[in-house]
């Protein structure tokens, strides 16, 4: 079993579920991870294009790309929700 891979599903699926988007430290509290083991898979995310950030006051939000939030779309590697 590949943890990073299974980190990276979680926070995947953790988003599709939050369509609003989450800070770091709320996406780290509902998956139960470490903030910075979040924070190290989220910029991995936001670097092959999954994810990406918008800052809103003195926090940074994820969400998923449009690509991966649309309905149907299947992502290789992340097991439908």
């Amino acid at each position: 079993m590949n943890h990073k891979r299974d980190a990276k599903k979680l926070i995947i699926r953790t988003l599709r579920a939050h369509p609003e988007g989450l800070m770091l430290t709320e996406l780290a509290g509902i998956t139960r991870m470490n903030r910075f083991t979040v924070t190290k898979y989220i910029h991995e995310l936001i670097g092959s294009g999954s994810v990406h950030q918008k800052s809103a006051a003195a926090a940074k939000l994820c969400y998923l790309t449009k690509k991966l939030s649309e309905n149907g779309r299947k992502i290789p590697w992340v097991e439908e929700v």
